[in-house]
């Protein structure tokens, strides 16, 4: 006889009242919620009934074996159950249960006395992954007849969510960002992505303070929370770059004349490389001294854009001008750019350069 079941939905709402204030006077009805999931892909990662709810409705075949180590395979025994939904039928868990307590199973084994018996049942979504698991085992009884029967454990045990779950599809890479009770990130995950999109989301993230930013093949992005039911809007925020390397300053296009001055102790410093770029044939005056009063003996030179990394001309200081306010001198060398480009100048000192090795390393242990 066919069996049918009546399905019950229940659907929770804020509860409606009304106050009587005075006779024949009433406060209107409380306006019911309703809120949906519907517009957050990623909803089933809230919560662990969430994503169990999630896991239910992906199973759409399942199977059983039993064995024991010196169980015989072959036409006799029918030692595993292997069931799946109609094509077109909801997908759901507990139907595919449903047709698995509907088998027999016929097991072989060689030494029921002592043997264990094991069992496994796994649920699966149509692309083969498993959902939910469990596992039995035991020794076999004798009744009063002299009958062999599997202990009940063996093959009434519950199933479990699977560690990973399949979720989305077309995804290019996620990742889950879990943030500490001030809001401050302590750890980043990145879970795995399979070839055909599907983020394997692992059930321990299930409830933790943090979110889960999914990357879409169409280049769009979804982040939800995975705490509740929250979507995040992704902020996007223009910004300029703006950059230059230590030790190498460039200055104004077509300047007629710079002046650097590294700072220097007790002698030592580093020198800078300067760059300055020139659209016009011009006279160009490079000066320099350093913080401590010292000045160059020449600058090394060359174009960037016509000349090889080896390629540098040397000029010596062509003058000294010493500024009477504060007694400062400085070498200037006067360069005739003749060809417009991007230039590199590199100062020649007699004294100033870096501190030698041993003024930072002692090598001595002193006087015994």
């Amino acid at each position: 006889m066919k069996k049918s079941f009546t399905v019950l939905f229940v659907v929770l709402t804020l509860s409606v009242q009304c106050l009587v204030v005075s006779a024949g006077t009433s406060v209107p009805a409380t306006i019911p919620i309703v809120v949906t999931s519907k517009d957050n892909p990623l909803w089933m990662v809230s919560s662990k009934d969430a994503l169990t709810s999630y896991a239910i409705s992906c199973v759409n075949r399942g199977s059983v074996q039993v064995w024991a180590p010196t169980s015989v395979y072959g036409e006799t025994f029918t030692n595993s159950a292997y069931c799946e939904l109609p094509l077109g039928e909801r997908k759901d868990a507990f139907k595919v249960l449903d047709l698995l307590k509907q088998q027999q199973l016929y097991f072989s084994v060689v030494r029921p006395d002592v043997d264990q018996i094991n069992s496994y049942l796994g649920l699966y979504s149509d692309d083969g992954w498993c959902m939910f698991y469990g596992w039995g085992y035991g020794n076999l009884s004798k009744d009063e007849f002299g009958n062999w029967f599997p202990p009940q454990s063996l093959l009434k045990f519950d199933s479990y969510l699977n560690s990973e779950i399949p979720i989305l599809s077309n995804v290019s890479e996620a990742k889950i960002v879990l943030r500490d009770k001030d809001g401050n990130v302590i750890n980043t995950q990145w879970p795995r992505v399979s070839p055909d999109g599907r983020i394997y989301f692992n059930r321990d993230f299930v409830g933790q303070n943090g979110e889960i930013i999914a990357n879409m093949r169409d280049g769009s992005s979804i982040a939800a929370s995975l705490k509740d039911d929250k979507v995040y809007e992704i902020i996007g925020v223009s910004a300029k770059i703006d950059s230059s390397i230590d030790g190498a300053p460039r200055f104004d296009t077509n300047s007629k004349k710079v002046v650097v001055n590294p700072k220097s102790y007790e002698g030592y410093g580093d020198s800078p490389l300067v760059r300055v770029a020139f659209t016009q044939v011009q006279l160009f005056t490079l000066g320099a001294n350093t913080t401590e009063g010292e000045i160059p003996l020449g600058v090394w030179y060359r174009n960037v854009e016509t000349s090889s990394v080896d390629d540098w001309q040397y000029l010596p200081v062509s003058n000294i001008t010493i500024d009477f306010g504060n007694n400062t001198r400085t070498g200037n060398i006067e360069i005739e750019i003749v060809l417009p480009g991007t230039y590199e100048f590199r100062l020649d000192w007699e004294f100033f350069g870096p501190r030698p090795i041993d003024y930072y390393y002692d090598n001595g242990g002193g006087k015994g």
